[in-house]
């Protein structure tokens, strides 16, 4: 049998959940791992440092981010987690599996699934999930393991990107330019807790929208595919804009022009509708619905995004 690797798991965003996600690694935690708890916040450095007491001598709170744990780590792969995921049981398994291969990857991508998923509005907010990953790939929606070997050779994380999680597309990117091995796990072994309702699914898409802003930032995406974003929220901003100028003087016309220019997200939709109606017929109804708001959710999350990066924070 092959030597397992030693892994050192980076958590970040300590902002909720930590214990949670404390309690879900532990089991599958082997003797020589490591956990980072990383944060600039002071107030919750406390409550990591507290936590890393409670937890042991493999646990251990940092002052910084990524990039900073990233540098403290002793392992052979480092795994870069989120607070709020929650991992499965059998995903460290599966990433020494990978990184004991006789040719293992330089960095292996974590695809993010639903958990608890139990109503409609749910499960079409996962159908949504896995559609995107299929079309923006790796590392939008998903956690990182790379063998710290590689992570040096490609000059470490950039802390100035780490909000949004740009630094880790930032390092996917230069280990494909240096024609690296990348590879995915192909079962989703992270999950996020399941939205609650269609307000619930639309805050979904407007977290992700604001992390992918930052990957935009970046570059690295097709540009058919944020081109159509583009187009989609462009289609909403030229709907509120005809509302507001036709609004004191003709309202009908205004209503009208700005329906058919909502009604034209369903011909943008439609690769996303097909696909749906092939697997789950049943969620088209709802999924008209969701087709129609979704792009609004967008618009908010990158504005968001803008916002905290004029603020420096993304």
């Amino acid at each position: 049998m092959p030597e397992q690797p030693r892994l050192s798991l980076v958590v970040t965003a300590l902002e909720h959940g930590l214990p949670e996600l404390a309690a879900a690694l532990a089991p599958g935690l082997s003797p020589g791992d490591e956990v980072l708890l990383a944060s600039r916040d002071p107030i919750w450095l406390s409550r990591a440092q507290e936590l890393a007491r409670q937890q042991g001598p493999s646990h251990q709170a940092l002052v910084g981010g990524r990039a900073q744990a990233a540098n403290a780590a002793r392992g052979e792969v480092l795994v870069f987690l989120e607070a709020a995921w929650r991992p499965q049981p059998a995903l460290l398994d599966a990433v020494r599996a990978a990184f004991a291969q006789p040719e293992p990857p330089a960095v292996l991508a974590l695809p993010l699934g639903l958990a608890g998923a139990a109503s409609a509005w749910a499960d079409l907010a996962g159908l949504d999930l896995a559609w995107d990953q299929q079309r923006l790939g790796p590392p939008q929606d998903c956690a990182l393991a790379v063998s710290r070997r590689e992570l040096l050779a490609a000059g470490g994380l950039d802390p100035v990107w780490e909000p949004g999680g740009a630094d880790l597309a930032a390092l996917w990117l230069r280990l494909e330019e240096l024609d690296r091995p990348l590879a995915e796990l192909e079962r989703a072994e992270l999950r996020l807790a399941a939205p609650d309702g269609l307000l619930g699914a639309l805050g979904l898409a407007w977290g992700r929208a604001r992390r992918l802003y930052a990957r935009l930032r970046l570059g690295g995406l097709d540009g058919a595919l944020v081109g159509g974003l583009a187009w989609q929220v462009g289609l909403w901003l030229l709907a509120l804009g005809l509302l507001a100028t036709f609004a004191p003087r003709d309202p009908g016309r205004g209503l009208s022009l700005a329906a058919i220019c909502l009604l034209l997200l369903y011909y943008s939709n439609r690769a996303w509708l097909r696909w749906l109606g092939e697997g789950r017929p049943g969620l088209l109804g709802r999924a008209l619905v969701y087709g129609l708001l979704r792009p609004l959710a967008w618009l908010g999350g990158l504005l968001e995004g803008l916002l905290r990066r004029l603020g420096g924070q993304a």
